[in-house]
């Protein structure tokens, strides 16, 4: 009798954010959730950016082990969105991990969020994506002209929308951001990047969205 090895993951997406020379610790959680002993094997296909603990580990079932992520944004990395992605598998099972990386000027006097409205975290090819944007001028009094970039880009690295505005902003303004999404967007796992640019130093934030061939009624 042959068996599917089955596993759980305690997540699927991760979302870091560095300066250049920067170093965090993220974790995966593997769980042998099948009924005798498998064996899991863990690609990289982000080196430049991640190095983990283990390459492959051997669990019973029912026992879990966690598997440190060392993320690292090189000196002299440009500041920019990095996308990749770390597999988990398992026999013929294999599961992804979605990694982000925002790199971030040193000592830039902006801050920036944003979120994408719930209703719109899943959306079909064609549709549009509502993001909430706020921006917060750090360095003190007086007005800012601050340039600002939209990129939706894919876990494959492929950019499929790039928008830029300036806005000046004196303290902090919030608004919403309607990006359309191509009718020919693949289905899948979409990040929308906010890079906001004065005095030749980056700040931004990003959030995740899916393109699914439907909704739920």
């Amino acid at each position: 009798v042959i068996t599917t090895p089955t596993f759980s993951l305690d997540k699927n997406q991760i979302s870091v954010t560095l300066t250049p020379g920067q170093v965090k610790t993220e974790e995966i959680k593997i769980t042998n959730t099948g009924s005798e002993v498998a064996s899991f094997r863990i690609d990289n296909l982000f080196s430049d950016f991640v190095a983990r603990g283990e390459d492959a580990v051997i669990l019973n079932p029912g026992e879990s082990r966690v598997i440190p992520l060392y993320i690292l944004a090189r000196i002299d990395i440009a500041p920019n969105i990095y996308l990749g992605k770390i597999i988990v598998s398992s026999g013929n099972v294999r599961r992804e991990v979605l990694i982000s990386v925002e790199v971030e000027s040193e000592g830039a006097l902006l801050d920036v969020r944003t979120e994408i409205e719930r209703n719109y975290k899943k959306i079909l090819p064609g549709e549009n994506i509502l993001a909430q944007v706020r921006l917060f001028n750090l360095g003190g009094k007086g007005r800012k002209d601050i340039g600002i970039e939209y990129i939706i880009k894919d876990y494959d690295g492929n950019e499929i929308i790039r928008e830029t505005e300036s806005l000046a902003i004196e303290t902090q303004i919030t608004f919403l951001k309607e990006i359309d999404i191509p009718s020919n967007a693949n289905i899948g796992n979409y990040v929308l990047y906010v890079k906001a640019t004065h005095d030749g130093k980056v700040a931004s934030a990003s959030d995740n969205f899916e393109v699914v061939l439907s909704k739920a009624t």
